[in-house]
């Protein structure tokens, strides 16, 4: 079983029963840094990835995904959309997948 989300933004996500797959290119990734809301400093600037150094970049971002989190001391950078989604998750509401107990 193979289920597919959102295939249309950047990102590919797929699950199966036992992982979840999340693909994006490194055309894709470009894309997004070129585009980014975060992409301008104060003189009006916006950077570009220069054409040929796409995997320079790349290598760049995936070792600054796997560095310690800038203020979680057990927690990676990549790790960090996770932990938001865990957190809406525990205040949104109770599903029936959860099974809550008294901490000990």
């Amino acid at each position: 079983m193979n289920i597919y989300f959102n295939n249309s933004r950047l990102a590919k996500f797929n699950l199966d029963k036992k992982k979840i797959t999340v693909t994006i290119t490194i055309e894709d990734l470009v894309k997004y840094f070129n585009n980014c809301p975060a992409n301008y400093d104060y003189d009006h600037e916006i950077a570009k990835v220069i054409p040929g150094k796409e995997l320079k970049f790349a290598l760049y971002v995936l070792q600054k995904l796997m560095d310690d989190a800038p203020y979680e001391a057990d927690d990676y950078v990549w790790s960090q959309p996770l932990t938001y989604v865990f957190e809406q998750l525990l205040e949104d509401y109770r599903p029936d997948f959860l099974d809550y107990t008294e901490e000990v």
